[in-house]
């Protein structure tokens, strides 16, 4: 009697030994499949999100607080102009600063006065 169960005990050690190799084996290969497959994605998702996956993205206004920042205000404006957007415009707001960073964005970029009147008027009133 005690060699079957000796037996009946050999046979289920194999196959539950067996059963987790195989599921062992399932979860490396799912493992390293998603792992190729998010390297795809990564690589692939913003390009897509840019060309709009055939839809044309609405440009946009890219808006800058400069006070008083002339020590980082050039390296800020350059990245945001090295942007994959397809249609962007940035607008430094410069509200009185103190020290230089007019002079800073000016030299920078070769900025020159303009007299252009502005596009429109909001009315305001009292």
């Amino acid at each position: 009697m005690s060699d079957i169960f000796t037996a009946a005990y050999i046979v289920f050690l194999f196959y539950f030994v067996l059963y987790g190799l195989c599921y062992g084996v399932l979860l490396l290969l799912a493992w390293r499949q998603n792992a190729v497959h998010t390297i795809r994605i990564r690589a692939s998702h913003f390009e897509n999100l840019i060309q709009g996956l055939g839809a044309p993205l609405p440009p946009i206004s890219l808006l800058v607080p400069a006070y008083n920042e002339c020590d980082s205000i050039v390296n800020s404006i350059k990245s945001l102009l090295n942007s994959n957007y397809p249609v962007f415009e940035v607008i430094v707001i410069n509200d009185g600063s103190t020290d230089t960073t007019l002079y800073e964005i000016t030299q920078a970029f070769d900025l020159r006065p303009t007299s252009r009147p502005p596009l429109f008027q909001t009315p305001c009133h009292s």
